[in-house]
């Protein structure tokens, strides 16, 4: 009987050395479970504000696109004035210069006022 209670003691220590072992086990890998989810909240955050970033550059470029489209219009717009006052002044420039040689003429040199 001795001999059995000896065996259940080492028995018994044996079991409580693994079990304390099994604990520490358990706490680092706890530990590592938390280690791990914090680096994984901080890169769902990482990644939420990359995100959040991403839409607001869109709606930048949106907003940004939206005015060089009105600027070109503008500038369409602008250009297409300048043509035409162009052409017309091209058109009316040999008219006038007609109507300047005219005046200078032999005709209209004698009129006075």
């Amino acid at each position: 009987m001795n001999a059995l209670t000896k065996q259940e003691q080492v028995n018994i220590q044996e079991f409580e050395e693994r079990l304390e072992q099994l604990d520490d086990e358990h706490r680092e890998f706890q530990r590592q479970i938390n280690q791990a989810q914090v680096e994984l909240d901080a890169t769902d955050q990482k990644l939420e504000d990359c995100n959040q970033f991403l839409v607001q550059r869109q709606a930048d470029r949106l907003q940004y696109q939206s005015q060089l489209d009105l600027e070109n219009e503008t500038y369409a717009v602008d250009t297409d004035i300048y043509t035409q006052t162009a052409n017309e002044l091209q058109r009316e420039l040999p008219i006038a210069e007609q109507g300047l040689s005219l005046i200078k003429s032999a005709d209209f040199s004698d009129i006075k006022i």
